[in-house]
């Protein structure tokens, strides 16, 4: 969170605020920023950033050194991105308790009614054309993950995506999430999106397309 995530935090734990026992364990990294939703991690502030631009990759990879940290002192971690809304506490749902390596928010609506059903990567067509938005694709908006080994591979991948940054400042580059979705469906780990019915982020491919 940085000053200018700050307004949205408001609305993020709005619903959930009164949920004592969710609230003590929430850990926000503050940029430069803070508040009285759980517990910050202060860090040097941060200016706000074009969507795929300048600050903003270090940020994604920054989410990943976190979770990364996080699970040497915790079994599971379950992250979220500063314009995620909260409306219950997420660990009362039944199906949050089946372990998994990575379970995950998708960005568009997921058919699959099993795990196992859910389709493997599948990338960018051929060199120069946008990513094709694939049901039950992974997005790294939320984020429930028990394998530290996964995300020390997902990590591996930084310094490249890094020291390419200049091929990562337009809408059809790949980013973290493409490269964790490759991991998570590379057959070496287990995997499985969240249920639409309780995690919905759909909305910004209409926003799009409108």
């Amino acid at each position: 969170m940085n000053d200018h995530h700050k307004h949205l935090r408001l609305l993020q734990f709005e619903r959930v605020k009164r949920s004592t026992c969710f609230m003590a364990r929430v850990v926000s990294v503050c940029y430069g920023a803070g508040d009285g939703f759980g517990s910050c991690v202060h860090a040097p502030a941060v200016p706000p950033s074009v969507f795929r631009r300048g600050a903003y990759i270090e940020l994604l990879w920054a989410k990943w050194r976190l979770i990364h940290a996080a699970l040497a002192v915790a079994r599971t971690v379950l992250f979220l991105d500063s314009d995620v809304v909260l409306l219950r506490n997420p660990f009362t749902a039944a199906h949050m308790k089946r372990r998994h390596d990575i379970r995950f928010q998708t960005s568009l609506a997921c058919p699959a009614r099993t795990c196992a059903a859910a389709p493997r990567f599948e990338g960018v067509q051929h060199a120069g054309s946008p990513p094709v938005m694939r049901p039950c694709q992974l997005n790294g908006g939320v984020l429930l993950v028990s394998s530290g080994e996964l995300v020390g591979r997902v990590l591996a991948l930084e310094p490249v995506a890094i020291g390419s940054r200049n091929s990562y400042t337009v809408n059809h580059a790949d980013i973290d999430q493409d490269m964790a979705d490759q991991i998570a469906r590379g057959g070496e780990f287990s995997f499985c999106p969240l249920p639409p019915s309780h995690f919905v982020g759909h909305c910004f491919n209409r926003q799009v397309a409108t």
